[in-house]
């Protein structure tokens, strides 16, 4: 991959504050970017453990907020279940934007 100047001077920067060599940095941002375009409202950030995803917009922890919504409602963070029924209510506009996080687990990449 071929990169200017300046994008190789900011790409070794993150690479030592990161500890990794640039090659494994520009790998870690390529991938980032790839879920980026493949689940929306999702970001990625640093955390005294490491990069981590989040909720766009907000510091939840993807792999926080799909933990959370697997306990309550019977594994669903997409609505609650009714007393003596199967069907789900339908989900709120908050709801909907969790709907990727439960994608990323289901899909590994988290």
């Amino acid at each position: 991959m071929r990169i200017e100047g300046s994008q190789e001077e900011r790409l070794g920067k993150m690479a030592r504050r990161l500890g990794r060599s640039p090659s494994e940095t520009s790998a870690m941002l390529v991938e980032e970017g790839l879920r980026r375009s493949e689940f929306a409202f999702m970001d990625f950030g640093d955390t005294p453990a490491g990069r981590h995803a989040f909720i766009q917009g907000t510091r939840l922890s993807v792999w926080m907020t799909v933990k959370i919504g697997r306990r309550s409602n019977g594994g669903s963070c997409c609505g609650r279940r009714r007393p003596h029924s199967d069907r789900v209510v339908p989900e709120s506009r908050t709801a909907k934007k969790m709907r990727p996080t439960e994608s990323l687990l289901r899909n590994g990449l988290i």
